[in-house]
């Protein structure tokens, strides 16, 4: 059994055909988002650095709990944050798509294995099911023959 099971399982992933990965149109506009993010997050560093060494004249942004606040730290922190919930979004859309095509590639290897388990493993057994069924048949056309006899 062990043996046909590892032949089963080895012609059904054989027999899959090619596992493509997924892709997504979504990727493309996730890259230039992060591409957006990344220079975002460059140029506010490099804001931040003038700004601490040449102390330049900036606005400031106020805040609820932390009031005034520096807009290149500002800037700095909202780029950094942006190119975080890009990276999020990024990770769930795929994470999505690859379980959805990992679980089809699992029904297509489960039902050939299925499929091979069944016609191969289970064919002497459903030999002697069909041998048990007809001397069944035999045995009760023999008990009508006798009783009406």
């Amino acid at each position: 059994m062990r043996g046909g099971l590892e032949r089963a399982l080895d012609q059904a992933i054989r027999g899959v055909g090619a596992l493509e990965p997924p892709t997504s149109r979504w990727w493309t506009v996730f890259g230039l988002l992060q591409t957006f993010a990344t220079v975002a997050i460059a140029l506010s560093a490099a804001w931040v650095v003038v700004w601490i060494l040449v102390r330049p004249v900036t606005g400031s942004i106020e805040l609820p709990v932390l009031g005034p606040v520096p807009s290149p730290f500002v800037a700095l922190v909202a780029s950094l944050l942006a190119g975080y919930l890009i990276a999020r979004a990024l990770r769930a859309h795929a994470g999505w798509l690859g379980s959805r095509w990992a679980r089809r590639v699992r029904d297509r290897v489960a039902g050939a294995v299925e499929a091979d388990v069944r016609d191969g493993a289970f064919r002497r057994l459903d030999e002697l099911e069909d041998a048990r069924r007809r001397l069944s048949a035999a045995v009760s056309d023999i008990e009508r023959a006798c009783a009406a006899a």
